[in-house]
């Protein structure tokens, strides 16, 4: 956990964290992710926990399960940027953090490998287009030689 002012760090603690995750039963995929992070005693951060759900995105004619909501909830009690001493809030600030993800997109592509040669053209030319049923495939020169065992 990093804690940042003024892009000054000013908080870092690695702390615990405890979660679950939460499977549909009949189709095996992921619902929600849940996580909290343990405090310890003086931390000016004393809570922070998020959750992700995840839900059935249509992308062309396919179904993926993806990220659709996003939750993360935080609670400073003490004022790491203005005192360096973490001087204790009065009045404890909740922070929540609400994410929706929409618009995705997939990024493919498709190709085909043709077996043959490609002919050398002229610089800035586009090749002839070769055949793969009248060419033949290239010669390898000289065979990879054997190194006899050591002995």
């Amino acid at each position: 956990m990093k804690y940042a002012c003024k892009g000054q760090q000013s908080f870092h603690s690695q702390p615990a964290y405890r979660g679950s995750l939460s499977i549909d039963a009949t189709t095996g995929l992921l619902v929600r992710f849940t996580v909290q992070a343990e405090a310890s005693e003086g931390d000016p951060i004393t809570q922070i926990a998020s959750a992700i759900d995840y839900g059935a995105v249509v992308l062309g004619d396919r179904r993926y399960f993806c990220p659709v909501r996003s939750l993360a909830f935080t609670v400073e009690e003490a004022d790491t940027c203005a005192d360096p001493r973490k001087r204790r809030l009065a009045h404890p600030i909740a922070m929540l953090n609400r994410i929706v993800f929409t618009d995705y997109h997939r990024l493919g592509s498709e190709m085909v490998i043709v077996p043959g040669t490609q002919r050398q053209g002229v610089p800035g030319e586009s090749p002839e287009p070769v055949d793969p049923k009248t060419t033949t495939p290239p010669q390898i020169a000289s065979p990879i030689p054997q190194v006899p065992p050591s002995r």
